[in-house]
C-alpha cells in the first residue's frame, strides 16, 4: 500500500490485465446481462433471512467478518479463471479503501437493524436504494441526470416507504413498546442510503479499477477488521454451533458477497446504473416471500401497498433512462 504511484500490492497474474479489464461502459442490456441482474435479485432477495437468522445468534460484528473473508475464495477462484489482476497502484488502494469503508458501514447498519426489526420489514426497506442511487447518480457519474417524471417516481417510492416505517412508528408512539424495531427499521434505511451512495461511486471508481479488485480487496480489508474487532470485543469461546445461523454465514459469504456481489459490480462497469437497477424490483416480493415462508414472519396490508408503491416508484425513475437508450 506505500511507496511510490507505481506500487502495487500482490497478484499473481499478468500487470497489463487491470488496464485491459477496467473503465466502464454504456452498454445496452443484453438477454446474458438480464438473467444476471435477475440471478442477483434471487440471491439478495434471501439476505435478510440469512441476516436474521445468523445475527439472533452470533454478533454482528462476528457475521460480517466472516461474511467477507467467506467470499475471498470465490473470489480468488474468479480471478484465476478470468484471469483479471488483483494488483493495486496506491492511488487504487485509496479508492479500495473508500469502498471498504462504505462496505463496512452498510453491512454493519444492515445487520444490526435487520437483528432489531424483522426480515420481511429488511428487505423492503434496503431495496429502497435504487432511490439513492439515482440520486447520488446524478451527481457522481455521467448517466443521464434525473427528469421531472422521475422526480414523480421517487416521490411516490417515499409514499411507499412512510406505508412501511409509519404504522409501527405510530404504535410506538402510542404504546411505547416496539422502539427497538423501529430503531432496527432507521438503520436498515440508513443501510439503504449508503448503498445507493456507494453504487454510484463503485460505477465511478470502475473507470480505474476491474471489478474483481474492487471486490476482493474490500472484503480482505472489511473481513480482517472486522475480524479483529470480534476478537478484541467477543468471548468466543462462548460462541455455541447452530446449523441454520452457520448457514446462513455461509448464504451471505460465498453466495451474496461472492457470486452476487461480483456479479453486479462487473455489471455496474458495462451498464448505466439506471438500467440496472430496476430489475432490482424483483428482491422485495422474493424477500417477503421467503420471510413468511421460512421465518413465519406475517406480512402487513401497509407492508405490501408500501412495497408495491416503493417498486411503483422505482419503475418510474429508471423506465425514462431505460426507453431512451
Amino acid at each position: 500500500m506505500g511507496g511510490d504511484a507505481g506500487s502495487e500490492v500482490g497478484s499473481p497474474h499478468r500487470s497489463h490485465a487491470c488496464a485491459s479489464r477496467s473503465g466502464v461502459r454504456h452498454l445496452p442490456l443484453t438477454a446474458t446481462s438480464l438473467c444476471l441482474v435477475l440471478l442477483c435479485a434471487s440471491i439478495w432477495g434471501g439476505q435478510a433471512v440469512a441476516a436474521k437468522v445468523a445475527v439472533d445468534v452470533y454478533p454482528a460484528t462476528l457475521v460480517l467478518a466472516w461474511r467477507l473473508l467467506l467470499s475471498l475464495p470465490v473470489l480468488w477462484l474468479a480471478s484465476y479463471w478470468s484471469r483479471w489482476s488483483l494488483r493495486l497502484s496506491v492511488r487504487q488502494s485509496g479508492l479500495v479503501l473508500v469502498n471498504t469503508a462504505m462496505v463496512l458501514l452498510q453491512i454493519g447498519l444492515f445487520l444490526v437493524g435487520t437483528e432489531a426489526t424483522s426480515s420481511a420489514r429488511s428487505i423492503v426497506i434496503i431495496n429502497t436504494f435504487p432511490l439513492f442511487a439515482a440520486l447520488a447518480g446524478a451527481k457522481l457519474t455521467s448517466d443521464a441526470r434525473l427528469t421531472k417524471r422521475q422526480w414523480t417516481g421517487l416521490l411516490v417510492a417515499m409514499a411507499g416507504l412512510q406505508f412501511v416505517l409509519l404504522p409501527r412508528a405510530i404504535a410506538a408512539s402510542m404504546t411505547g413498546e416496539n422502539t427497538g424495531t423501529l430503531w432496527g427499521d432507521g438503520l436498515v434505511l440508513l443501510a439503504a442510503i449508503l448503498v445507493g451512495v456507494k453504487i454510484a461511486y463503485l460505477r465511478r471508481i470502475l473507470a480505474e479499477l476491474n471489478p474483481l479488485q474492487s471486490v476482493f480487496w474490500s472484503s480482505l480489508f472489511g473481513g480482517v477488521a472486522c475480524l479483529a474487532a470480534s476478537l478484541l470485543r467477543s468471548d468466543l469461546s462462548a460462541l455455541q454451533f447452530v446449523p441454520t445461523a452457520i448457514a446462513g454465514i455461509v448464504y451471505q459469504g460465498t453466495v451474496v458477497s461472492g457470486i452476487a456481489v461480483l456479479t453486479w459490480t462487473y455489471l455496474l462497469s458495462q451498464h448505466p446504473l439506471n438500467k440496472l437497477t430496476v430489475f432490482r424490483l424483483a428482491t422485495p416480493p422474493i424477500g417477503l416471500f421467503a420471510s413468511w415462508l421460512l421465518l413465519g414472519e406475517p406480512l402487513s396490508a401497509s407492508l405490501i401497498a408500501g412495497t408495491l408503491l416503493i417498486i411503483t416508484g422505482i419503475h418510474q425513475v429508471n423506465r425514462h433512462n431505460r426507453d431512451s437508450a
